[in-house]
């Protein structure tokens, strides 16, 4: 009897199998019937957990990315009982963005986050139709993320990302987990900048129990969830996630409810008191700017506390890891982190920690785009999660099911090879402008650069994070010499990922800072451009032998700069990509040209000057054959040949009157009818002046 039931339940299990698989071919082969558009293409799923199995043994965008190189950009799998479309190229995301950007605005909700109804609340979750999401993100958009309410709070970010770079300080020669640093003070940050207080590192007890409660949520929800493969088994909860999640957000909102208590109750001692002049509290953080629509009405209570905690989750994680990320490029990429030096020395001169600002950091081209390509390389999000709520989404030809869960594979999107070339290759130089194109932003308008996403769904805190990153880096970089621990080369540098909610390194980033004794010596001196609008002169000088010639020369009285040709092509590029094994004049000079170039502006300046040749495809080309030399910018600028060049021609572009003099002669001297223009104005000018003489003084007889 119990062998023939044991047979019995065998054979049920077989026929169901056989069943699930029939369905499965049938609906993907006979979508396309009738002139429907048929479904994506995608691995054969299993019965009931679908092809959870093909995505096992490593990082999952890695391999979706895999997936995709085989059955194509737009393929269907199914995650347990789910379907899911993952997009993984840029054409097709651009189609997707375009087209159905509001059919595809609504979001797939973790089974953790709808603990306490959370989702029902967040801007995070709720569907782009939803009327609450609508005023959720109009008020991100219009009372918090603004220029003027970024402004307001500006000193308190400088003042915590100093606090950052004092931490450094304070351990500066030691073996530092760059992750726990950054991620301790920019938690502080938006702390501070919502609601005035430090919650990591420092505090109340009941900050910190804040901050664990936050982490404990995370981590439960970095962790796989059957109620989200199998919706019908949602109820019973069967892993205890979204109880364990409960308890947490019971406390994390008592908590922020007492914060928002004691404001109220602060806020209405300021009104009723005789010496207040104002009802407004002068100098207030992001939360003044909510208790205020609260007050009037024009936003719930519930929606303060939900867009706080959204603030320490989205905030704290994203730029810290970003930030782990790109100092792991920068240290296995040296030559890359001596230009980035070099360019901190020119643009910042001599300024301090203290003396140096947010805005300074946007005065960085070079450094914005590093930062770019590290997060184009390693996006912390690497997968967008949207939903298809409707029908009649089609895309790259393939019709997108209706309830689907259509991914975003950024990390797939960004690497794109019809969209960047070597795009395995860690090139800052990618980001900086070409001539007639505008740079790439991070506001998604590109559908090959989405760190943040695209459409609707764009991260509302793009213009904090913008400027918070470039400005932490800056300062890291200025004030300290970094160094891999002893026994640890750039090459041998771990960069393997590992995704919990985002992608990080699977090792955290370990680094030594160094205090610079001094201030940075100008190593380099300004672009070829920059030292053209400062009135230098660019003159071709003449080669003493048929071969290299490296010897340039710097008049600082008439600000003439005389180079030599130089002619470049493929078979020159191995013997100076090798000029820091031979010292001497060789490597100072390529060191010069690699400052003197960084874009396609820069080729074509000293082409005009017929100082360079170029033998390559173009101008951007060329450019990036200087910027492949190698480590030469990194050479001791008091070693340099140059070093007394590069003394004359800081000391000539300080002076404000070569400056004045060139926009003088460029704008009134270029050309003869420029000449000419300013005599007969001259002329004018003087002819009204003795008119008016005479007019008021007349002749006497």
């Amino acid at each position: 009897m119990e062998k023939s039931s044991e047979l019995w339940l065998l054979w049920a299990v077989f026929s169901a199998s056989l069943v699930f698989l029939y369905l499965t071919i049938r609906r993907r082969s006979g979508a396309g019937a009738g002139g429907k558009p048929p479904l994506p293409p995608g691995p054969t799923p299993l019965p009931l957990i679908g092809n959870l199995l093909d995505l096992r043994g490593g990082v999952i965008h890695d391999k979706l990315a895999a997936l995709a190189r085989v059955y194509g950009p737009v393929m269907m799998i199914k995650l347990g009982l789910n379907d899911a479309v993952i997009i993984s190229s840029r054409d097709a995301a651009r189609e997707a963005f375009t087209r159905y950007d509001r059919h595809l605005a609504a979001r797939a909700i973790p089974d953790t986050f709808r603990a306490n109804g959370f989702h029902e609340r967040s801007a995070v979750f709720l569907p782009s139709s939803d009327e609450r999401w609508k005023a959720l993100r109009g008020i991100q958009g219009t009372h918090i993320f603004t220029p003027r309410g970024l402004a307001a709070v500006r000193p308190v970010r400088e003042r915590k990302v100093r606090d950052i770079i004092a931490y450094f300080r304070d351990h500066a020669g030691e073996e530092l987990v760059i992750r726990q640093a950054i991620h301790t003070g920019v938690l502080n940050l938006v702390s501070s900048s919502f609601f005035s207080m430090d919650i990591a590192g420092m505090g109340s007890e009941t900050a910190r129990e804040l901050r664990e409660h936050v982490d404990e949520i995370m981590t439960v929800f970095a962790q796989p969830n059957v109620s989200d493969y199998f919706p019908f088994l949602r109820r019973l909860d069967l892993q205890g996630l979204r109880r364990s999640t409960k308890r947490r957000f019971d406390r994390i909102f008592s908590i922020l409810d007492d914060i928002v208590e004691r404001r109220l109750v602060d806020r209405g001692a300021r009104e009723t008191s005789p010496n207040n002049k104002s009802k407004h509290h002068d100098g207030g953080d992001f939360l003044d700017a909510l208790l205020e629509l609260m007050v009037t009405g024009k936003m719930e209570r519930d929606d303060v506390t939900a867009m706080l905690f959204e603030a320490f989750v989205a905030g704290g994680d994203t730029v810290a890891f970003t930030l782990e990320w790109v100092m792991a490029d920068l240290l296995r990429n040296p030559p890359v982190m001596a230009k980035l030096r070099a360019e901190l020395g020119d643009v910042l001169g001599g300024k301090d920690q203290s003396s140096i600002e947010e805005h300074d950091a946007a005065r960085l081209p070079y450094l914005q785009a590093v930062l770019k390509e590290s997060m184009r390389l390693h996006s912390v999000g690497p997968l967008l999660h949207h939903f298809a709520a409707e029908d009649g989404v089609v895309v790259g030809g393939y019709a997108v099911p209706r309830g689907a869960t259509v991914l975003f594979n950024t990390r797939a999107i960004m690497r794109d090879p019809a969209a960047w070339e070597r795009p395995e290759e860690f090139a800052p130089e990618r980001f900086l402008a070409r001539e007639g194109k505008a740079p790439v932003d991070f506001r998604g308008k590109e559908a090959d650069f989405i760190p943040f996403g695209s459409g609707r769904r764009l991260c509302p805190g793009i213009p904090l994070a913008e400027r918070v990153m470039p400005y932490i880096l800056a300062l890291m970089l200025r004030e300290f010499e970094w160094r891999l621990p002893d026994g640890v080369s750039p090459e041998e540098l771990d960069v393997s990922e590992k995704f919990m909610s985002v992608n990080v390194l699977a090792v955290p980033l370990k680094a030594v800072p160094v205090k610079r004794t001094a201030p940075p010596c100008p190593r380099t001196i300004p672009r070829a451009t920059e030292l053209l609008e400062a009135g230098v002169t660019f003159v071709l000088g003449e080669a003493a032998a048929p071969e290299y010639r490296f010897g340039v020369t710097f008049d600082r009285r008439r600000g003439v700069m005389e180079i030599p040709a130089m002619e470049i092509d493929h078979m020159k590029r191995p013997l100076l990509t090798r000029c820091g094994e031979v010292p001497g004049l060789l490597t100072s000079y390529v060191a010069l040209m690699s400052s003197l170039i960084v874009t396609a502006r820069h080729v074509a300046l000293l082409r005009r000057h017929r100082i360079l040749e170029s033998l390559l495809a173009d101008d951007e080309e060329a450019a990036r054959f200087f910027a492949r030399l190698g480590d030469c910018g990194a050479i001791n600028y008091k070693e340099q040949a140059f070093a007394g060049l590069y003394e004359d021609v800081s000391r000539y572009c300080d002076s404000p009157w070569h400056r004045y003099r060139a926009v003088l002669y460029r704008d009134y001297f270029a050309s003869p009818w420029s000449v000419i223009s300013l005599v007969v104005a001259a002329l004018v000018v003087f002819l009204t002046a003795a008119q008016t003489y005479f007019t008021v003084f007349p002749a006497k007889n």
